[in-house]
């Protein structure tokens, strides 16, 4: 299965796959090289070698897409880009509310609920779970995401992803997403295009129209096999939008057009200028906080817009990992001989280590700095038992850090 990887390149378009054909540049494909770096042979993960692969060659890599890679990296090992924003909504034109109430209104009389993320911004994740739970207690019980690969059938007796489970699958809260999904009772399969389903279009419109239009038919295969069947849908970017927009026709547009009836859709990814103080939690656009509405490039191409706050990162870890994606805080000193020195530290669920060693997603981890003297990470489940493994990095960070 190939892995489908998204860039924003003259706006907001999606690059084929790192394996894959790619647009004919001068210039390598950075999300291609990287990922050569982050699998060996076996299978095992090395998330440090494809930072050091793109920091030392930025001058050879396709510009375009540079500083999504990048960010795609940094985000794998916590280290977050800023979530974007924008002065394009005029302030006191919206009210903020809390999203949980009045997606659940909606979702209470649709069949399936379509949320997108941004690729670089865990914290998507985070929310996401978050929704499921909700989302369960209302009867719907599959998962549709994307970014799992469909040949991987043995998740839903694992329980959890490995290293060949997808690409996005391999970032610690996307594990965290597909671990929680399964814990609340959610059958989940990867809708992307099969290999057996692949065609090769000249014009690139064409391929894309195609791609998201096998995801459509992927999941109403699954809901004519299951016919009482509610759906949440887990995508990247426009694959969530309702209408044709610029020749494009998305995922969430076929489904519609396909199936015969109308999704609820979600958007995480519109950038939104605050007027006063930020919220420090997720919220829903609205125009009295009752009534939802929709801004920006998606602007009544989606029902519902979540609009995140900026990152506060206590302890150098996000804020979302001790709310939305919640689990038990683990804070042990950093050992000799990592100590004083910059690594990647990793906390593992114990059990999943040592079946599976670096073949295993992290449950979470990120970048120490030379001078702390422990590191905060979060586990998933309160009694989950855990290990925590250090990684050599030495990496430029502050220098270097989404320097594009």
């Amino acid at each position: 299965m190939r892995c489908f990887i998204s860039a924003l390149a003259a706006g907001l378009l999606e690059l084929a796959h790192p394996n894959g054909a790619a647009a004919q540049t001068p210039r390598q494909n950075p999300f291609r090289q990287a990922e050569k770096q982050l699998l060996d042979g076996k299978g095992n993960l090395n998330y440090v070698a494809p930072l050091r692969t793109l920091l030392a060659g930025k001058t050879q890599f396709d510009p375009d897409v540079y500083g999504q890679a990048l960010a795609t990296y940094y985000s794998f090992v916590g280290q977050l880009s800023p979530a974007p924003r924008s002065t394009a909504s005029r302030p006191g034109t919206y009210q903020l509310a809390d999203p949980m109430p009045l997606i659940a209104a909606r979702a209470k009389i649709s069949r399936v609920v379509i949320l997108n993320e941004d690729h670089t911004q865990p914290g998507h994740r985070a929310f996401c779970q978050e929704l499921l739970t909700v989302l369960a207690s209302l009867g719907y019980h599959h998962f549709a995401v994307e970014a799992l690969d469909p040949a991987d059938k043995a998740i839903n007796t694992r329980n959890y992803p490995l290293s060949s489970s997808g690409y996005y699958t391999r970032e610690p809260t996307m594990g965290r997403l597909l671990r929680a999904a399964r814990a609340t009772g959610f059958e989940v399969f990867g809708h992307e295009i099969t290999r057996g389903q692949e065609k090769e279009f000249a014009d690139w419109r064409r391929q894309y129209n195609y791609r998201d239009s096998m995801q459509a038919v992927n999941i109403l295969a699954v809901m004519k096999n299951n016919p009482a069947a509610k759906i949440v849908v887990y995508v990247g970017h426009d694959h969530v939008l309702e209408h044709e927009r610029e020749g494009l026709k998305h995922m969430a547009a076929y489904l519609r057009e396909l199936g015969h009836f109308d999704p609820l859709t979600i958007d995480q990814t519109t950038p939104y200028y605050y007027a006063g103080p930020a919220p420090t939690t997720p919220r829903l656009l609205t125009t009295n906080g009752q009534v939802p509405t929709t801004t920006g490039f998606n602007a009544q191409l989606v029902d519902l817009q979540v609009i995140h706050p900026p990152h506060v990162a206590p302890g150098n870890r996000p804020a979302w990992l001790a709310t939305a994606a919640a689990g038990k805080l683990i804070q042990v000193p950093i050992p000799s001989p990592y100590a004083g020195t910059q690594c990647l530290a990793q906390l593992y669920d114990q059990g999943e280590y040592q079946r599976h060693g670096d073949q295993a997603i992290p449950l979470d981890q990120y970048f120490s700095a030379a001078s702390q003297k422990q590191v905060r990470l979060y586990a998933l489940f309160p009694k989950q038992r855990v290990v925590v493994k250090y990684r050599p990095a030495n990496l430029r960070l502050a220098a270097d850090r989404l320097s594009h």
